[in-house]
This record gives C-alpha cells, sequence and structure tokens, in this order.
C-alpha cells in the first residue's frame, strides 16, 4: 500500500515560495497588504513587548527558522553584541538572512533542522518564530530545545494557533504541510515535559475570524496583548507567544 510522502519545508521555501513570492520573501510576505502588514506589526509588537525582555543579558541566543531574518533584526536592536546562531532548513532563507543582516555582527548561519542539528554549544536565550509548526514530532523538537540550553536559559516560541474550524466556514483549503499547528496548552504540555518551565503565554497576532479587517485585527490585538492566553481569547488569536525558561 502506498503512502503520501510528507509535505517537505525545505521545498517549500526554497522552491515553491521563491517562484511564488520572488527573490525579496519579506517583502512579499509582510507588506504586500494590510492585512499581511497588521500582522508584521502586530508579531514585532510583540517581540519587543515580551521576548525582547526575557531575552535581555544573555549571551548566546540561538534563533531556529530565521528565514530571511525579519525577527532577528528586532532582536539585534536590543542585543546587537549577542553572539547569535540562525538554524534554518532553507538554502534561500538563508542566502537572504546574510543578505540582510548586518556584517559586524557575531551571527553563525547554519543549514539544518532543528533535530538534525548538533553543535558542542550551549544557548542561554532561545527564539523561534513559525517554525515549529512546520516539524511533526513537537515532543521531539521539545526536547531539542531543551537539550541545547544551558540551565536558566530563557527562551520564546511564536507559533500559529490552530483555527480548522473557521478555515472550513470560509472554505480555505488548509494544506498538508500547514497541518502542523499546536494548540496553546498541547505545546506547553511538550515545552513542560522537556523540562522547560513555561514563564508566560500571550497572543502574539490577532485575527476576528471570517471578517478579514486589518483595522478590527490591530483594535482587538490591542486588548488582548496585554492579557494571558485562555479561552475564549484564544478564538481571536492568530498566532501565540509561549515564554520558558529551562529548569
Amino acid at each position: 500500500m502506498s503512502s503520501t510522502p510528507r509535505p517537505d519545508p525545505k521545498e517549500f521555501y526554497d522552491r515553491v515560495m521563491t517562484a511564488k513570492l520572488g527573490a525579496d520573501y519579506e517583502r512579499a510576505r509582510w507588506a504586500t497588504s494590510s492585512l499581511q502588514n497588521a500582522q508584521y506589526e502586530m508579531t514585532a509588537q510583540t517581540i519587543r513587548r515580551y521576548v525582547l525582555p526575557a531575552l535581555k543579558g544573555v549571551g548566546r541566543i540561538l534563533e531556529v527558522g530565521p528565514g530571511p531574518g525579519t525577527w532577528t533584526k528586532i532582536l539585534l536592536e536590543a542585543s546587537p553584541r549577542v553572539a547569535y546562531t540562525l538554524v534554518d532548513i532553507s538554502t534561500t532563507m538563508l542566502a537572504q538572512a546574510k543578505a540582510a543582516l548586518p556584517q559586524d555582527v557575531d551571527i553563525t548561519f547554519v543549514e539544518s533542522d532543528l533535530l538534525r542539528f548538533r553543535t558542542d554549544e550551549k544557548f542561554d536565550g532561545f527564539f523561534s518564530s513559525r517554525a515549529i509548526e512546520y516539524m511533526p514530532d513537537k515532543a521531539a523538537a521539545a526536547a531539542a530545545i531543551a537539550a541545547l540550553l544551558s540551565p536558566g536559559a530563557r527562551g520564546a516560541i511564536i507559533t500559529k494557533t490552530p483555527k480548522y474550524f473557521f478555515d472550513r466556514l470560509r472554505g480555505r483549503n488548509v494544506t498538508d504541510l500547514h497541518r502542523g499547528q499546536i494548540a496553546p496548552r498541547e505545546l506547553t504540555r511538550a515545552l513542560e515535559i522537556a523540562g522547560l518551565e513555561i514563564v508566560g503565554i500571550h497572543a502574539a497576532t490577532a485575527t476576528v475570524p471570517l471578517l478579514g479587517s486589518a483595522i478590527l485585527n490591530r483594535i482587538v490585538f490591542q486588548v488582548i496583548r496585554r492579557l494571558p492566553l485562555f479561552y475564549p481569547i484564544s478564538l481571536f488569536t492568530e498566532s501565540y507567544c509561549v515564554l520558558f525558561r529551562k529548569l
């Protein structure tokens, strides 16, 4: 009996997205519509409000799935002298990150997925945005993150909130590649089992289901971004941010 091959995120970002969006993924992803721009600004606010304070004072930051360096630029605003290791599965995304990020900072670029990444270093800071949803084994991903961190290390993960019910209502076809989204409770449980203490969980971006209004999304975000994430707030959360510390 034949089985359908698992979708390949590397193929998606190296070839499919490049063919679809061109050579400037960051602009095409975040700056070509009001909805995209609102999502960018909300994510940036979340990083500045929660992630930068959490990573303040760390010496070595591991970022998994940096893409073209969109959020790395914000990390550099607060910590330009930190040593960064950027691990991404995509050759194309790493090339764009190298071109976009400053040359006078300590950045190591590694083409790998998280589970295959090997180093003798331990990191005291971790960040990942919209990457863990592409990893089929979330428990293994959480264990890999924990193994790469030193005791007391702090980190943050931003990932998309599953909304398959609303996707069906609006007739949106969610591809197999994007069916790895994980609910907040499941992700925090996986991190805890791996030995990571949950410090906080917050909305990273907001969306009002079925309406498609950038203005309304921004208004809702200003309300829910200050609150702990719980139901029914999660219904209006397009993505969420988990803050953690290694025990």
